[in-house]
C-alpha cells in the first residue's frame, strides 16, 4: 500500500528484536552499560497478520491495526525524508531491530537502537518488563512502545519524527497517521521498499 499526497509521500511495512542498554552511548555524551535483552513472548500472531496471508517464515510488524511482513533478511520499516528511522533484520530466524532513531519534539535523539544495543537519554523515563520497552519524552508523554510478541512478530507504536519534517508519523495501538491520512486494517507485504516512506518537499 502506498499514499502520495501533493507534498508528502508515504507507504507501509515490517519487522524486530531488541537488546536493552540501561546507560548512555558515548556518542551522545553518556556511557555504555551491560545490555538486557528483550526476550520473545509466546503470544499468538495477531489475527490481522494471519488474514493478510503472511507466510510461515515471514517476519511481522504490527503498526497499530495494520500488519506488515517480509521474508527478506533485512528490511526498512520506517523511512522519513530519505533517512531510515526503523529497520529490521532476521537473526537466528527471529525478528530483530537493526536500527531505530527516536527524535523528540525538540529534534533531539532521545533513544537509539543499533545492532541490538539500546541507548536512552538519562533525562527521560522508560519502562521495561522483559518482552517490551516503553519510552517517554520530556513531558512524560509516551513516544515509543515496542513489544516482542513472539520470535517473529513485533508490535510497535510511537511518534516518529525527523528534524526536517514538520509532521510526525504517529502509530497508535489502533491506527497509523501520516500526511493527514489515517490508515487502519491494511496488509503490507514484500513491497520492495520501506513500508512507511514519508517525505515533505
Amino acid at each position: 500500500m502506498s499514499y502520495k499526497p501533493m507534498r508528502d509521500g508515504s507507504s507501509m511495512g515490517i519487522g524486530f528484536i531488541l537488546s536493552l542498554l540501561t546507560t548512555i552511548a558515548s556518542a551522545f555524551g553518556g556511557e555504555l552499560l551491560a545490555s538486557t535483552r528483550l526476550v520473545p513472548g509466546n503470544e499468538a500472531i495477531p489475527s490481522l497478520a494471519v488474514t493478510c496471508g503472511a507466510p510461515p517464515n515471514a517476519l511481522i510488524v504490527m503498526l497499530g491495526m495494520n500488519a506488515a511482513w517480509t521474508t527478506h533478511a533485512t528490511h526498512p520499516v520506517i523511512r522519513i525524508q530519505d533517512q531510515d528511522i526503523l529497520t529490521i533484520h532476521r537473526a537466528s530466524n527471529e525478528v530483530t531491530i537493526g536500527l531505530l532513531r527516536l527524535y523528540d519534539d525538540r529534534n533531539e535523539i532521545v533513544a537509539k537502537i543499533e545492532n541490538g544495543e539500546v541507548w536512552i537519554s538519562p533525562t527521560i523515563r522508560r519502562k521495561y518488563d522483559g518482552t517490551s520497552l516503553t519510552v517517554f519524552d520530556h513531558r512524560d508523554s509516551e513516544i515509543l512502545h515496542v513489544k516482542f510478541i513472539n520470535p517473529r512478530t513485533l508490535e510497535i507504536s510511537g511518534v516518529f519524527r525527523h528534524p526536517l519534517v514538520a509532521s510526525p508519523v504517529v502509530v497508535t495501538p489502533e491506527s497509523l497517521d501520516m500526511g493527514g491520512m489515517h490508515f487502519i486494517g491494511n496488509c503490507i507485504g514484500e513491497t520492495g521498499e520501506a513500508d512507511i516512506n514519508y517525505a515533505e518537499h
